[in-house]
């Protein structure tokens, strides 16, 4: 078992890494933040979802198979190579490349400002003054509280995965 986390949490990693650069190479434009929004919301989970069930589809042609065995299998490398892969990204656009951050918050203001101005709230002006307060103040994008909701979601996600990809492939 600890062989097939190791080679799924590789195969994870690799596809994710790979995505990536991809997109930071060839994509890293006006958009960046909206196209990086879509391709983690989108794409991923496609990927991380075709491999989980090519991988447990494998074992259960096996014959050994379990859903306890397939979720522990799909949970562990889903979570180890998310963890891998957002500490590898996390630390590359953090410390490596400083312009992706600056881009990237820039553009998580531009997205606040244009959500809060397509609901028509009845204190427009304040809530713009207070997105621009805190823009002109250096709130990063990658703060502690952004942080910790995107890994809570993330590990929501990769618990409903893994259950139910686990779940499907016993059932068939």
């Amino acid at each position: 078992m600890a062989n097939t986390i190791i080679k799924t949490t590789s195969i994870l990693v690799f596809s994710t890494l790979g995505l990536f650069f991809i997109f930071y190479l060839f994509f890293k434009n006006d958009e960046y933040y909206s196209n990086s929004l879509k391709i983690n919301s989108f794409v991923l989970p496609l990927i991380y979802a075709g491999i989980i069930f090519f991988i447990n589809y494998n074992l259960m042609k096996k014959g050994d198979y379990s859903l306890r065995k397939g979720f522990s299998i799909s949970f562990i490398s889903l979570t180890v190579a998310g963890l891998i892969s957002f500490g590898f990204i996390f630390g590359f656009i953090y410390y490596i490349d400083i312009e992706t951050e600056n881009l990237l918050t820039s553009q998580w203001f531009h997205t606040l400002k244009t959500n809060a101005i397509k609901d028509k709230p009845t204190n427009i002006k304040e809530i713009i003054s207070s997105l621009e307060k805190a823009q002109k103040s250096g709130i990063s994008f990658l703060n502690s509280k952004n942080l910790s909701i995107f890994c809570f979601m993330q590990f929501f996600f990769y618990t409903i995965l893994s259950f139910f990809i686990s779940f499907l492939i016993r059932t068939r």
